[in-house]
């Protein structure tokens, strides 16, 4: 240990400060302590910009470098020469290093004793390679060197084991007698050091310029030693003997070939990074970007900063693409663009000028072919009844369609086409099957116009390869199990926990992860049966009347919604007038008790943010996008407590739909095939094939979530009374529960059925129509009573008019009365709109109707059909309340019209309505 210390140059703090080419001076302007001051040793160490330990302070106070006072009591020193002691040592520590952990900086995997590392040093500072240090802030025998000396070592040097593997030299090569000196930090290759431009200088001499060293031919391609390994295996380079380098021309050969390569990928490819930059995307391409555009490796050979792009810098997964697919998918994004932003009266239109704006013509030697095609698109498009995100893609793919005929026909005619020319030219593997499918049809249309002409056809249909033949691979329809349906409905009813998240992602401002749009998007597909589009694009709502009107989204954190607010939000939900984007029918909204509060929270946040974010939008989901969808990255956000999950619309209406058909089959005698014909755009073999069978202890739960029809009227309740006397001495308290649920029913959507093709309009009803329905009743079996209201709840009661319900399974009317006049339906919550907007002008205009009555039996109709409405308002207002009612009453309310009610005289005289 004597003889390092002997030969450590020993610095006092000024000296160390000097070597780091810092002054005392520069340390001192740092101190924020302005007057001297005095303390005793151990107050100095606890000040906050003192961080030496009182140890070490003490050792300085003894060798002199705190200046000291004594006073009476003891002896103070001063608090300034602490603070720049310890600033001092804060930099001698950023810059010196201790021998100690040498090893660790430059890499080294193995432990060495100290001793060891210390005699080796002690050489290498003989060898004049670096120079060791002793400072008095740290312990006498602590050696240091300076951190830039060690990194500039390590700049200029490489390892015995790093030479070694680059010039293919023996071990032997590098000794004690060897040419070049070797430095040894730990006695190891991997410890042991050689200087590069002595190592490169000895290999070119050996080489004599007629060879390149391994350094030389990896300078000329300009590759790192990865990359040059690769080339060495690809192009089979030969390694010379004896003098550990390759030949030079076949480097200088190489690099001629590596500037051809690099020509050929700048003309004909786009690195990845440019492909996402072109489609607008914020992040990198995904893996399945790459793999629909077809991705290909960067050649090693290229992966040089010679050309337009840095290859050598890029990261190892860095890709190109090739410029004409990604170039195609180009054209077609901006044909869908320049599609969706023009608005036309007619798709026909929109197609013509998509055309036009893509320079799309038919030559002079295909005129014949350009009126027939327009003419069959015309003629198409007329019948389409496809929604609009539909249409969007039949417009793109007819554009396509009409850009490859005008190719065909640039010299003649498409009739002029042999079938074999129509099957090499059209029908082969480098079409889509769309575009395939869709000339395949003109072919067809043309024939059967010849055919009416009673002339030859133009192609033998045989002869023409059918694309409707070609094989396609079916993926596996699946569901949902009753496990991950009723784990999704507690997530989502996680309420705090997505207000909370949904509000932070608000509040910041690039909203990336849509995270309430996310939520109320997956609450939606859990009660209703409605396709993606039409969730995406579910209309906003009026939060006036709610105590959520002029506060922002933020109020939420610290405050509730009231009943009262829930019970607006979401009635009017159930008011608004829906279609289904694809068929143009009807279609409502629908949710369950337990869900309800999730529902209308998730409501209220897209809405707060709508008004604070995107005022001028029509949705309260803000999916981007033309086809709105759930992006991997929004997914990922809402569902982090439920990694292994993954959302899927589809797959979600597949499997409400398999849910109703077991619950139909378990809750009911009829049989479930009865309905699966009226099931949303689905066949018999797809709903049993994909039935499952619920678990008993499940079906009241999810029948709950599925089956909430709000009922009401004067069938329903003499029903519910007539089922709650004759269950209740000998049904348990399970059914009994049941029985209390409050049942709506997403069958509205799921089902087509007749029975919600039209609103109550008229009511009209007998004493002896209701007697008679109280003695049908009364002498049905239990069981049947039982089924008949297991059968209402489900809505599967028929019906001739929307909204509505039949006590009987068949019209004892022979279907002659409308079911707003019959006092054997039940009415449906969706019947209020009417309902509710009917009984309005009844009021507004009963008076003048009843004063200009010719006759008393005019009269006596319009006092009955006046307070049977009352009757079925007072239903509703007493099932639903005064602010769900409200919500499907335009411009008025309940209010109003009791008032205007007491202001009508009494016509008692003229009513003859009982029960």
């Amino acid at each position: 240990m004597g003889e390092k210390i002997d030969l450590a140059k020993v610095l006092d703090i000024e000296a160390a400060l000097a070597v780091l080419d810092i002054s005392l001076e520069d340390i001192q302007r740092q101190n924020q302590v302005s007057e001297e001051g005095f303390l005793p040793l151990y107050k100095c160490q606890e000040h906050p910009q003192v961080h030496l330990t009182l140890e070490r302070l003490k050792k300085l106070a003894n060798n002199g470098y705190l200046l000291k006072k004594a006073t009476k009591q003891s002896v103070v020193f001063s608090l300034n020469d602490a603070i720049t002691l310890s600033l001092c040592f804060e930099v001698f520590n950023e810059q010196f290093i201790l021998l100690s952990s040498v090893l660790k900086h430059i890499g080294y995997p193995k432990k060495v004793s100290l001793s060891n590392l210390h005699q080796n040093f002690i050489e290498l500072q003989k060898e004049g390679i670096f120079t060791l240090y002793q400072v008095p802030l740290y312990k006498a025998d602590t050696l240091l060197l300076t951190k830039k000396e060690l990194d500039q070592f390590m700049v200029d040097h490489i390892s015995v084991k790093e030479a070694i593997d680059i010039y293919k030299v023996n071990r032997n090569y590098f000794t004690a007698d060897a040419v070049i000196p070797v430095h040894r930090i730990v006695k190891t290759q991997e410890g042991m050091f050689v200087n590069k431009k002595f190592v490169e200088a000895e290999m070119y001499n050996r080489g004599r310029g007629k060879t390149y060293t391994r350094p030389q031919a990896m300078k000329v391609l300009d590759l790192a030693i990865d990359a040059f390994k690769e080339v060495i295996k690809e192009f089979e380079l030969e390694v010379l003997p004896n003098n550990v380098g390759f030949d030079k021309k076949a480097i200088d050969d190489l690099a001629t070939e590596q500037l051809r390569i690099i020509k050929d990928i700048e003309e004909n490819y786009y690195t990845s990074a440019e492909v996402a930059e072109l489609f607008g995307f914020k992040n990198r391409l995904t893996p399945s970007d790459l793999k629909r555009l077809g991705k290909t490796d960067i050649p090693s050979i290229a992966r040089t900063n010679k050309g337009k792009y840095p290859f050598k810098n890029m990261a190892f997964n860095a890709s190109l693409i090739s410029k004409d697919k990604v170039d195609a998918e180009l054209k077609v994004r901006k044909l869908k663009d320049s599609i969706q932003n023009t608005i036309y009266s007619t798709p026909y239109e929109t197609f013509r000028n998509a055309l036009e704006v893509g320079e799309l013509y038919f030559s002079e030697n295909a005129k014949e072919t350009e009126k027939e095609w327009f003419t069959y698109i015309k003629r198409k498009f007329s019948k389409s009844n496809q929604s609009p995100g539909k249409m969007q893609d039949t417009l793109v793919k007819t554009v396509s369609t009409t850009e490859l005929l005008i190719q065909l026909t640039t010299d003649k005619e498409l009739m002029s086409l042999s079938e074999n020319e129509i099957n090499l030219s059209i029908f082969n593997e480098f079409h889509t099957k769309g575009v395939k499918q869709t000339i395949y049809s003109f072919l067809l249309d043309l024939n059967r116009e010849q055919r009416k002409k009673k002339e030859p056809h133009y192609w033998n249909q045989r002869r023409l390869l059918n694309p409707y033949k070609e094989k396609v691979e079916h993926k596996e329809k699946t569901i949902y199990s009753v496990d991950e349906y009723l784990d999704l409905i507690e997530y989502a009813n996680r309420v705090d926990t997505h207000i909370k998240k949904s509000i932070e992602d608000i509040s910041r401002m690039d909203q990336t992860s849509r995270y309430a749009s996310t939520w109320l998007y997956v609450l939606i597909h859990l009660t209703n049966g409605w396709r993606h589009y039409d969730v995406a694009t579910v209309p906003r709502i009026n939060l006036q009347q709610t105590t959520l009107h002029q506060k922002d989204v933020k109020w939420l954190l610290i405050n509730e919604l009231t009943e009262r607010d829930m019970d607006i939000i979401l009635s009017q939900m159930q008011a608004k007038v829906l279609v289904h984007s694809k068929t143009g029918k009807r279609r409502y909204f629908f949710y369950s008790q337990e869900l309800r509060e999730a529902f209308a929270y998730a409501f209220a946040v897209c809405e707060l943010r709508c008004q604070e974010s995107t005022p001028m939008s029509d949705s309260l989901i803000d999916f981007t996008g033309r086809g709105k969808v759930l992006t991997s990255s929004s997914h990922k956000a809402f569902f982090k407590g439920m990694e292994d999950f993954q959302f899927g619309s589809l797959k979600m209406n597949r499997t409400v739909i398999s849910y109703i058909y077991s619950i139909v089959k378990k809750k009911t005698n009829r049989n479930p095939l009865e309905f699966t014909k009226i099931l949303r755009s689905h066949s018999d073999a797809e709903i049993t094939s994909i039935y499952t069978d619920i678990p008993q202890e499940h079906i009241d739960l999810i029948t709950s979530q599925l089956f909430n029809l709000g009922l009401f009227g004067y069938a329903y309740t003499l029903l519910a009374n007539l089922l709650d006397t004759t269950l209740s001495e000998n049904q348990n308290k399970e059914t009994t529960r049941e029985k209390a649920l409050e049942i709506k029913s997403t069958f509205d959507d799921i089902l087509q059925i007749e029975m919600f093709t039209k609103y109550l309009t008229n009511l009209e009803a007998k004493n002896f129509e209701r007697q008679a329905l109280k003695d049908y009743l009364s002498s049905l079996p239990q069981e049947e009573i039982e089924n008949t209201y297991q059968t209402l709840k489900l809505g599967l009661q028929p019906s001739n008019e929307e909204g509505k319900s039949c006590i009987f399974a068949l019209c004892v009317f022979n279907n002659e009365r409308s079911c707003g006049k019959c006092e054997y339906s039940i009415h449906h919550i969706v019947s209020l709109s009417v309902l509710g907007n009917r009984f309005k002008e009844k009021v507004f205009h009963f008076t003048e109707r009843f004063e200009n009555a010719q006759t008393d039996g005019e009269r006596t109709f319009l006092v009955n059909t006046f307070y049977g409405d009352i009757q079925l308002i007072k239903s509703a207002v007493e099932t639903f309340g005064d602010d769900v009612v409200n919500q499907f009453i335009i411009d008025t309310d309940l209010d109003d019209l009791r008032s205007r009610v007491g202001r009508i005289e009494s016509k008692k005289e003229y009513f003859t309505l009982k029960g």
